[in-house]
């Protein structure tokens, strides 16, 4: 077996680790990630990665010329996209190769927010109402004819929460406009220009849904709570799996995730689609054809009784799914978001480690360090992961274990 991995997808290999012989992963990454994530020695640390091949651009033509030139050519049986800026080029690829992919078409459809929202129409799903917009004044323009006084203005083809700015009416429209723009001229670059949208900003509980799909069907759904950060800036602060509050509207959710699907026209991979739960059902925020970030791929090992991320390395590999892995128990991660100011402090990490039930404590602070706030993921500054009986246990476990952290700032 050769995977190859278009994107340096970390949490993905860690899951993975034991379930396939050393070596046996080939990672493609720009020169310029490889650079700054300092990726260059991590066949010599991670046993299961063989190579990390630097390509431009994530060229499907380079890669394949790439993987030709490699130890004589590797027979390669299977590709994954490890990160959002990877999906098209890895389905792209897997196209040349003659493997299973997503299908070309629909990475597209997932990496770009305006396609999706024109998608969702097409599957009659609930969602913002939205506009696309190319400057301040179509921004202003746009608000009335959207309605309400909360909005979030976003680029359609960036990953994450880079460049997401949300703002109310007494907000300048220019001031929103810049603020969004800038921040997507100062991130990574991309190959292909930004495009924007403006949406009404929804409120209600904040739940994922994770789908492994095989053939165009919908072969394992799994149901995540998620926990943010109250206001302007809603920063992921915690996952719960399987998720509660996401339980309670399954089986709408399960039914979404499948019109989705089939409205796409994705062949073979991951969903992890982000939805709000509000009055009128489920409403669709974005739906990324990646695997989950924040550690859900480490919740879903945990949570179920069989390894979900080797099923979805069978799927890419063209292998039927032989055995779903169904809910074991509940698993849970709480990130860590001390107080801003300077670092006095860090105690408490032995303990919260021996605590029945978690069974990772991460802690990235120091004393002299400078926290500012939490703006975005990055300025998390550690993590407590932790299993129960359900998600509810879990949970708790993660909170008392993160109150048995210290992290003093004055």
């Amino acid at each position: 077996m050769t995977a190859v991995m278009v994107g340096y997808a970390g949490m993905l290999l860690r899951v993975l680790a034991g379930h396939y012989p050393d070596g046996s992963v080939v990672v493609v990454e720009t020169p310029e990630t490889i650079e700054r994530r300092d990726l260059h020695r991590v066949a010599d640390k991670v046993a299961l990665v063989d190579a990390v091949i630097g390509v431009p651009g994530l060229d499907p033509d380079a890669i394949v010329a790439a993987l030709a030139g490699h130890r004589g050519g590797v027979p390669v049986d299977r590709v994954v996209p490890g990160t959002e800026a990877a999906v098209v080029a890895a389905a792209d690829l897997a196209r040349r190769l003659g493997l299973p992919g997503a299908g070309v078409p629909a990475a597209l459809l997932f990496r770009d927010k305006l396609r999706l929202r024109e998608a969702a129409e097409l599957a009659r799903l609930h969602q913002p109402d939205w506009r696309e917009v190319d400057g301040p004044a179509a921004l202003a323009a746009a608000l009335p004819d959207l309605g309400g006084d909360r909005f979030v203005l976003k680029p359609s083809n960036r990953a994450g929460s880079e460049g997401v700015s949300m703002f109310d009416t007494a907000d300048d429209p220019a001031e929103v406009w810049q603020r969004t723009a800038g921040a997507v001229s100062a991130g990574i670059a991309y190959a292909e220009p930004a495009r924007f949208l403006v949406e009404t900003r929804l409120t209600g509980p904040e739940v994922s849904v994770e789908c492994l799909v095989h053939e165009g069907q919908v072969v394992f759904t799994n149901l995540t709570d998620k926990h943010v950060l109250p206001g302007d800036h809603p920063v992921e602060i915690g996952h719960q799996v399987r998720g509660p509050l996401a339980a309670r509207s399954g089986s709408a959710l399960t039914e979404c995730m499948r019109r989705l699907t089939a409205v796409s026209g994705l062949r073979n991979g991951i969903l992890h689609g982000e939805w709000i739960l509000t009055p009128q059902g489920p409403a669709l925020v974005e739906c990324a054809a990646r695997i989950p970030g924040d550690r859900i791929m480490e919740l879903l090992e945990l949570a179920y009784d069989g390894p979900v991320a080797q099923l979805y390395f069978e799927i890419m590999a063209g292998q039927a799914p032989h055995r779903i892995p169904r809910s074991l128990r509940g698993a849970a991660i709480r990130y860590l978001t001390p107080q801003p100011g300077t670092v006095t402090g860090v105690d408490g990490i032995a303990q919260a480690r021996d605590l029945p039930g978690v069974h990772d404590v991460v802690v990235d602070a120091w004393p002299g360090q400078r926290l500012g706030p939490v703006r975005a993921s990055h300025d998390r500054v550690g993590h407590v992961l932790a299993t129960g009986a359900d998600a509810d246990q879990a949970w708790a476990t993660a909170g008392l274990a993160a109150a048995t952290i210290s992290i003093a700032t004055r």
